[in-house]
């Protein structure tokens, strides 16, 4: 019964988020029903209640703002002399590369275990006062999660790449966060009718951002069967406010889709400890569970600011709660020190943080699981540097794969919200992408076999939300010329108007607090792209069937040009016995031309 109330509780708040009007002022439908029988064909991008805006990943409007960043390389003069394997086994050892032997004097190395980080000190770590050496090429097992490994000059005078270190100096440090006591906590074994749970977020990252900048991660993700819900916003401005309702299934925002029970109180401090959280589920079931939360900043962190909401946890939220390891990384070690995707080590600390991802899930595969990763200092100023992960994500993927870690647990790759602060905030598309973050799931493929209805709500649910008339026309009969079987000179538009769907004021003006829209509800905001919903009918060229056509044409004002953005056919299906929508391109295998 609880596994049931988690999936379905995931499930739900995943589709109550496809049709909030908090994103778009477009009119309503009446709903559409659900699917229960598997269809031939997946309900196109159009045929959904909710009205959303289709914008392209690269938009002519946003090239500017966009650079199709590839890699990050960080260069060090630390000599590299420690190591962790997957078993938590400490390694210290001398530095590989010849040029850097020869500058690294004699040296000790000890770690020191890693803790804090809880309310009320939420700015602090807390370093422990033994040091315990360990010797080179003397592997040992240190039984902490967190910890700091820092290695000294024990020369009296000694030169690190030229630069002159008295006796006791620090010539190497570094932080790693492992999972020692993985055999101490009680688990039940990983069963693919029950998934575990791995959920990735990618700050400020919109769906077209991540197809704009991820295009490998997205090949194999599409090959994995990932599910992407092309319709899905975001509930309010920022990280906490999208993510609570995710993740516990509350919201500080009002009534967003539920009965109105899952607001919390206005005007008061989230008391975390009692909201029902899925990582609470999944410790119900006896799993082991992660948080790890990228912070950017002491300051920051999921959950932890604004003060009089948020205040952090006053206890560890899952059984490996690694914002100690964050904290000492950000004061420390990421340089430069506000924003820097690079560690003084010479590591990608973004790199760094997808590795606790992925080991978490390879090390526990055979496990029931649960974690929850956050990822915010590569992308939340910058949307662009979503791009310096993409080999390293399909990378970890391919290893998950490689490795049956998909085999029992469900993968969520998503954004919180879309770039809020960058300069692609200055463009229409810009203030689009923003209202729709990426969300996608991979479900196990025994899981799909033995709840077909969650696969079919979810596929179902992946696409949901004047002198104009003769641009719109010569938009859809240019379309229609790439269809040999239809005549393209017999289109018939039905509509005496046509349907014109814009964004509302509060987002063309970039506003996202709707306390502030009276300020502007008189000020109209430039509308750069209209939406027009076309209801028509085309002949085929040899049978001289008509064949009704429903399509949203793009109109960009200020160059008074049209592209029609997607297409979908009505046609007859015999298995439903009824008409049923399917994609345009389709449409020459389908019906008797």
């Amino acid at each position: 019964m609880k596994y049931r109330r988690f999936f379905v509780a995931l499930v739900l708040m995943v589709t109550a988020f496809l049709c909030v009007h908090y994103f778009l002022g477009f009119e309503d439908e009446p709903p559409n029903k659900p699917q229960t029988k598997q269809e031939s064909f997946d309900p196109p991008l159009m045929e959904n209640s909710c009205r959303f805006p289709l914008v392209e990943p690269l938009e002519r409007n946003i090239h500017e703002y966009v650079n199709l960043f590839k890699a990050v390389h960080c260069g060090t003069d630390m000599p590299n002399l420690a190591s962790v394997d997957e078993n938590n086994v400490l390694t210290i050892h001398y530095e590989l590369e010849p040029w850097k032997q020869s500058r690294t004097p004699s040296f000790r190395c000890e770690y020191q275990s890693l803790s804090g980080g809880l309310s009320p000190n939420i700015m602090n770590y807390v370093l422990s006062e033994e040091r315990i050496e360990v010797k080179p090429n003397e592997p040992v097992f240190v039984p902490h999660d967190q910890f700091v490994v820092t290695c000294r000059n024990t020369s009296l005078v000694g030169f690190l790449n030229g630069i002159r270190k008295v006796n006791d100096s620090v010539i190497y440090v570094n932080t790693f966060a492992g999972f020692s006591r993985t055999k101490q906590i009680p688990t039940v074994s990983a069963d693919p009718n029950k998934p575990s749970l791995a959920i990735l977020v990618l700050d400020s990252t919109a769906h077209n951002q991540f197809v704009r900048h991820m295009p490998k991660t997205i090949e194999f993700m599409q090959k994995l069967g990932f599910i992407t819900l092309n319709g899905y916003v975001k509930v309010g401005d920022n990280s906490a406010v999208n993510l609570l309702p995710v993740l516990g299934g509350r919201s500080i925002l009002p009534k967003i889709g539920g009965d109105g029970s899952e607001v919390l109180p206005e005007g008061e401090v989230v008391n975390l400890e009692n909201v029902d959280f899925l990582f609470d589920f999944m410790k119900e079931r006896k799993c082991v569970t992660l948080f790890n939360d990228d912070i950017l900043d002491v300051r920051r962190g999921l959950f932890h600011y604004p003060n009089e909401t948020f205040l952090g946890f006053r206890r560890s939220p899952a059984d490996y709660y690694f914002r100690p390891f964050h904290l000492y990384n950000t004061r420390n070690l990421v340089f430069p020190i506000n924003g820097g995707q690079c560690m003084k080590n010479g590591d990608i600390n973004v790199e760094r943080y997808l590795d606790i991802w992925e080991r978490f899930s390879l090390l526990h595969k055979d496990k029931c699981h649960f974690s929850f990763n956050f990822l915010t200092g590569l992308t939340h100023d910058e949307s662009s540097n979503l791009g310096a992960i993409d080999n390293r994500l399909r990378t970890s993927l391919e290893s998950l794969f490689a490795n049956d870690a998909m085999k029992s647990t469900a993968f969520v790759i998503m954004g919180d919200h879309g770039n809020r602060i960058g300069s692609i905030q200055r463009s229409y598309v810009g203030r689009v992408e923003e209202r729709m973050p990426m969300f996608s799931i991979y479900l196990p493929e025994a899981f799909r076999i033995t709840h077909p209805q969650y696969i079919q709500n979810l596929m179902f649910n992946a696409n949901r939300q004047s002198t104009e008339f003769t641009g719109v026309r010569a938009a859809l009969k240019e379309s229609l010329t790439k269809f040999p079987c239809l005549n393209a000179h017999r289109l018939t538009i039905k509509d005496d108007r046509l349907q014109t769907l814009v964004l509302n004021q509060m987002v063309r003006h970039g506003l996202r607090n709707a306390s502030a829209y009276d300020k502007v509800k008189n000020v109209q905001a430039a509308m750069e792209i209209l939406f027009f919903d076309v209801n028509a009918s085309v002949r085929t060229f040899y049978t001289q069937k008509t064949v009704d056509l429903r399509a949203r044409v793009k109109h960009y004002v200020k160059e008074f040009t049209f592209e029609v953005a997607s297409f979908v056919a009505v046609v007859f299906s015999e298995k439903l016995n009824a008409t049923t929508p399917i994609d345009l391109k389709l449409i020459c295998n389908t019906v008797d031309t």
